[in-house]
C-alpha cells in the first residue's frame, strides 16, 4: 500500500488514496508523540513568527501540518476547503502568534482549538450559503434562551468532568475531533 506526500506551499498534505495500514497508523502516532517532545522549543518559535519569522512559520507548520490535517478532515470533506482552511490558519498564526501565552497552556491544545474552531466556522459558512428551508424554527435570541444555553454548557462540562479519563478520552475523539466510531476502534485498537 502506498503512503505519499506532497509539499504545496510548505505545507504536508496527505494524499486522499492514502489507505491507512497498521504500519502507516504507528509512524503517524509516533509522529504525534515527536511532536509533543519538539514542542519544548514552541514559545522561543512562536515569538519568532510574532517579530515576523517566515522561516519560523513554515517549520511549525511543517511540524504540525499531520495534525492539523487529522484535525480538519471530518469536519471539512472538501480536500479544498480544507487546504482553504489550512491557509486561513495560516494566516491567523502569523497575525496573531503574539497572542499565544504559553502561561496559559500548552501549545498543540492551542492550535487544536484554533484550527478546529476555524474548520467549524467555515463548515458553518458553507452551510449557510445553502438556501434555508422556511419551515425551519429561528431563535429569538432572547436573555432566556441565552441564560438556558449556558445552563446546558455547565451540565455538559460537569457530566464530561464525572467521567474517567477514558471515557472522556473516548467522548473527545467522537464529539470533539468528529471522528467515527470505527475510526475510534482502530486507533484505540479496540
Amino acid at each position: 500500500e502506498q503512503f505519499r506526500q506532497t509539499r504545496s506551499n510548505g505545507l504536508v498534505t496527505l494524499e486522499e488514496d492514502v489507505r491507512v495500514t497498521t504500519d502507516l497508523r504507528e509512524a503517524l502516532q509516533s509522529e504525534l508523540i515527536c511532536i509533543s517532545i519538539r514542542s519544548q522549543n514552541l514559545p522561543e518559535l512562536m515569538a519568532q513568527i510574532a517579530a515576523g519569522d517566515q522561516a519560523a512559520l513554515q517549520t511549525l507548520l511543517r511540524r504540525h501540518g499531520p495534525l492539523l490535517q487529522y484535525i480538519l478532515k471530518p469536519i471539512l470533506t472538501d480536500p479544498r476547503e480544507r487546504e482553504e482552511c489550512l491557509a486561513d490558519i495560516s494566516l491567523r498564526l502569523w497575525q496573531r502568534a503574539g497572542d499565544y501565552a504559553p502561561e496559559r497552556g500548552q501549545f498543540v491544545p492551542w492550535l487544536t482549538v484554533l484550527a478546529r474552531n476555524m474548520a467549524l466556522n467555515r463548515a458553518r459558512r458553507l452551510r449557510r450559503e445553502e438556501p434555508l428551508d422556511e419551515a425551519m424554527p429561528h431563535g429569538d435570541g432572547s436573555a432566556e434562551e441565552a441564560l438556558l444555553q449556558k445552563d446546558r454548557r455547565e451540565q455538559i462540562r460537569m457530566a464530561i468532568r464525572s467521567l474517567g479519563r477514558e471515557e472522556q478520552q473516548l467522548f473527545f475523539r467522537k464529539y470533539y475531533y468528529c471522528q467515527s466510531t470505527a475510526q475510534i476502534a482502530a486507533e484505540l485498537g479496540i
